[in-house]
C-alpha cells in the first residue's frame, strides 16, 4: 500500500517539516502574481509562465507556513496533478475492501502501541544501553509517530469509498492541513525545522546558483558562501518543481499503465489477508500486556527476528546510534528457543514472494527515494519495499514478485548487472 501513500505524499509534497523558522516571505512588491483561489478546493490557477523558480519556492514555503498545503499542490503542473489523482482513484477502485479495512485496523493497533507502550518499548533489552537523553528523544519520537498516525487514520484515507472520488485539493485543505498541523507541532517539540522536499536551516535563504531555460540549481545559504543544501529544479509547462518530481511523475504514469493492463484485483488477497490477520493477532497481544516484562516476553517470543532487527535498527538510527543492529546481534537463545514464534509481517508479501535487490554505487538520500519509487512502480498494485540495514551495498527486499526475470525487465532505473532467478536476487549499478 506504499504506492497510495506515496502519491498522496506527492500531493502535499513532503510536509514532514516545520515552517516556523522558514525565511520570511518576500516583500509584496517582489512577490509573484498569486495563484487565484489557492485556498479553495477547486481553484482556477492563473498562468505561471512568469513565476520564477525562487517565487515558486517562496510561495510554496508561505503555503506551508500558513498551513495551506493545497497551495503547493496547485503550483504543480496540471497534467501531473491529474495523473496522481487518477492513480489514487484507480487504486482505490481496485484494492480489496477487506484487505484495506484490515490493514487500517492493524495500523490503528500500531498507533496504540506507539502511544500507550512507549515506556515498555524503551525497556526492551535492545535499548538498554541508550543514555537518558537518547531514551527521552526516542520516547518523544515514538509518541510523535503515534500522533501522526492518528491524524492520518482519522482522515479520509481510512475509507476506500472516500478515496475513490477524492479531490486532492479538498483533501489537502482539510485533512491535509490537520496532518500538517500535527507534523508542525511534532517538529516544534523536537526543534526540527526541516521541510521534506526542501530541507531548510534556520535563517537559510534560497538563492539561484545556476540556471538555464529549463533547469535551475538552487542553494540555501545561511552565514557562509557555501550552501547548506542544494537542489535541482526543472520547469515543465511553465511550472517549476524539484527535479526528483519528474522521476516520481514517471513512476505514477508507469503505475497507471500497469493498473490498466490487467483487470485482476490488486495483490493475492487471500494470502495478504492471512498475513494481516497474523500481524494483528501479535499486535493485540502486545497491546494486552500489563507490564514491561510481559511486553518484552511477547516481543521476543512472537515477533520474528528479522522484524525486530529492522525496527530496532530504525530507532537506533533515530537517536544517532551509528552501528545498525544485524541478525548476528539476535542471540542464539532468542532465535532457537522459540521455534513456533509467530512472525509479525511488516509487509503484505510472503517471504517466498520477495526478491532481494542490491544496488552498487554511491547513493545519497534523494537517490534512495528515487530507488524506492522505481522499485514500487515495477510492481503492479500493492508494493512492499524494505531496506535491509547493515549491508555492504544498499539492499532491499521487494514483494510481491512472482517472476524475477520479468520484474528485472520492468525496472526503469540503474543498470542491471545480475539477475539470479533461482536465488531471487538482482544486482543493479546506480546511475544518475
Amino acid at each position: 500500500m506504499k504506492t497510495l501513500f506515496w502519491v498522496l505524499a506527492v500531493s502535499w509534497i513532503g510536509l514532514s517539516g516545520c515552517a516556523d523558522d522558514l525565511p520570511a516571505p518576500p516583500a509584496s512588491s517582489a512577490k509573484p502574481e498569486p495563484t487565484a483561489h489557492a485556498n479553495d478546493a477547486t481553484p482556477n490557477p492563473k498562468t505561471t509562465s512568469q513565476r520564477t523558480v525562487l517565487a515558486t519556492i517562496e510561495e510554496m514555503q508561505e503555503g506551508i507556513r500558513s498551513q495551506q498545503p493545497q497551495v503547493v499542490w496547485y503550483l504543480l503542473p496540471t497534467e501531473l496533478r491529474e495523473d496522481v489523482e487518477e492513480l489514487v482513484h484507480e487504486f482505490a477502485r481496485r484494492v480489496d475492501q477487506n484487505l484495506w479495512r484490515n490493514a487500517i485496523a492493524s495500523w490503528r493497533d500500531v498507533q496504540k502501541i506507539l502511544d500507550q507502550k512507549a515506556d515498555d518499548i524503551l525497556a526492551l533489552p535492545e535499548f538498554a544501553f541508550l543514555t537518558p537523553e537518547q531514551k527521552s528523544s526516542l520516547r518523544q519520537q515514538l509518541r510523535s509517530e503515534a500522533r501522526l498516525l492518528s491524524a492520518i487514520l482519522d482522515s479520509k484515507l481510512a475509507d476506500l469509498s472516500h478515496i475513490q472520488s477524492l479531490s486532492l485539493g479538498e483533501f489537502l485543505k482539510t485533512d491535509g492541513a490537520a496532518i500538517l498541523a500535527t507534523i508542525r507541532n511534532t517538529n516544534a517539540s523536537t526543534e526540527s525545522n526541516e521541510i521534506g522536499f526542501m530541507p531548510m536551516r534556520t535563517g537559510a535563504q534560497p538563492r539561484v546558483m545556476e540556471q538555464d531555460e529549463q533547469t535551475a540549481r538552487v542553494g540555501w545559504f545561511a552565514e557562509s558562501d557555501r550552501p547548506v543544501h542544494e537542489m535541482l529544479w526543472v520547469q515543465h509547462d511553465g511550472h517549476w518543481m524539484p527535479a526528483a518530481f519528474l522521476t516520481g511523475w514517471e513512476q505514477v504514469r508507469l503505475a497507471r499503465r500497469e493498473l490498466q493492463s490487467t483487470t485482476e484485483p490488486l495483490g493475492v488477497v487471500e494470502e495478504r489477508l492471512q498475513s494481516l490477520e497474523a500481524a494483528d493477532e501479535v499486535l493485540k497481544k502486545l497491546l494486552a500486556t500489563e507490564s514491561a516484562e510481559e511486553f518484552a516476553q511477547v516481543w521476543q517470543q512472537k515477533v520474528s527476528a528479522d522484524v525486530r532487527v529492522q525496527l530496532v535498527s530504525r530507532y537506533h538510527a533515530t537517536v544517532g546510534v551509528g552501528q545498525p543492529m544485524t541478525n548476528a546481534d539476535v542471540t542464539a537463545d532468542q532465535t532457537t528457543s522459540n521455534p513456533d514464534a509467530d512472525p509479525v509481517p511488516i509487509t503484505n508479501a510472503t517471504q517466498a514472494d520477495y526478491v532481494t535487490i542490491e544496488v552498487r554505487g554511491k547513493l545519497d538520500e534523494s537517490a534512495e527515494d528515487v530507488l524506492f519509487l522505481a522499485l514500487e512502480a515495477a510492481i503492479a498494485g500493492d508494493a512492499d519495499v524494505l531496506q535491509l540495514p547493515g549491508q555492504k551495498h544498499w539492499t532491499s527486499q521487494v514483494g510481491p514478485v512472482r517472476d524475477v526475470d520479468a520484474f528485472a525487465k520492468r525496472l526503469r532505473i540503474g543498470r542491471v548487472l545480475e539477475v539470479d532467478a533461482k536465488n531471487r536476487r538482482i544486482v543493479l549499478e546506480w546511475t544518475d
